[in-house]
């Protein structure tokens, strides 16, 4: 068992691809990178956004890179989406409030 828990740990920390992910041209940490510079292009502040979550939906072949914000009690007051095309890269501003 101490075997297979080590075993675990080590390909989490290579950055292998999980099950949901393989097959991806990009990488989790390059769609957050896309996703950043656009929102920057837009004049979004990400240090007052918390995330990102990132979800690659393998049947679409699309990356959905989410940013939440929080005002200063913590408390939800918005987000917004970068979706992108995994095979392009090209990703899509989806601002939502």
């Amino acid at each position: 068992m101490k075997t297979l828990s080590l075993l675990f740990a080590l390909l989490m920390l290579c950055g292998c691809q999980t099950p949901a992910t393989h097959g991806a041209h990009l990488t989790r940490s390059q769609a957050i990178d896309i996703a950043v510079r656009l929102a920057a292009e837009n004049g979004v502040r990400l240090k007052d956004y918390r995330g990102p979550q990132v979800i690659f939906q393998p049947t679409t072949r699309q990356w959905l890179v989410e940013f939440h914000r929080e005002n200063s009690s913590g408390e939800y007051i918005g987000f917004f989406t970068v979706n992108i095309d995994d095979e392009t890269k090209t990703p899509t501003w989806l601002p939502t409030n």
